[in-house]
């Protein structure tokens, strides 16, 4: 795919969803200082939540690509990241052995779930988003 028929916040993350001979090192330039290990669109599509290796997870406007806001917290890489069904929380899967939950228009940390023995691989929220679900090591957790 030409980077002409990509989105702007896609052409911005380097085409995340390619291999790494075609990512452009000017486009991944200032993105994450380690590897970006997942994306998700948030439910309007207007923003886009990257988690990566740096520990953070950074919100990108998803019409111009520009960065929102950085969610600091984590004390290891981000492995899975999800956007709540009405698109006002974002979760975060870490190695750190916890799930966060941040508020997606401050980017204010709202709470932290820990209890996993592991790094947490996997996020998700329930289509009413009043739960959400994570696994280390195929141990689910609610």
């Amino acid at each position: 795919m030409r980077e002409a028929n990509l989105p702007r916040a896609v052409q911005r993350l380097g085409y995340l969803s390619c291999s790494r001979n075609d990512i452009n090192a000017q486009k991944t330039q200032n993105i994450h200082s380690g590897a970006v290990r997942a994306v998700a669109f948030s439910p309007d599509g207007k923003l886009v939540a990257s988690a990566s290796d740096d520990a953070t997870v950074r919100l990108w406007d998803a019409a111009t690509g520009a960065a929102r806001r950085t969610l600091e917290g984590h004390s290891d890489w981000v492995s899975a990241v999800a956007f709540s069904p009405d698109g006002k929380l974002v979760a975060s899967a870490s190695y750190d052995k916890t799930v966060r939950l941040w508020d997606a228009a401050t980017g204010a940390a709202r709470r932290t779930l820990q209890g996993h023995s592991g790094g947490v691989n996997a996020v998700a929220f329930s289509p009413d988003g009043t739960l959400v679900a994570s696994v280390c090591k195929g141990s689910p957790q609610l």
